[in-house]
């Protein structure tokens, strides 16, 4: 799913696999989707996002968890999604 896009965008050296040197993107969700029960999925959001190796979001929840400061728009998951 991830290294055949990686050859059409020619990025192959960057992109596409698990290796040293290369970009890892991925997403830290609080509840682990594959486990919960059905009804408990709508309540599973990232807590964490990391796109060309920098943390894009970090819920402030999550952030002292790993000793950093949150980061990008923090948004109220549970229930509602609105903004804070």
């Amino acid at each position: 799913m991830t290294s055949w896009p990686s050859y059409y965008m020619l990025r192959e050296k960057e992109i596409g696999t698990i290796a040293p040197g290369k970009w890892a993107d991925f997403v830290v969700l609080n509840k682990d989707y594959f486990t919960v029960p059905v009804a408990e999925i709508a309540n599973t959001y990232p807590w964490m996002t990391v796109t060309g190796g920098k943390i894009r979001f970090l819920h402030k929840d999550f952030a002292p968890q790993i000793g950093k400061q949150p980061a990008g728009i923090q948004i109220t998951f549970e229930n509602s999604s609105r903004y804070e």
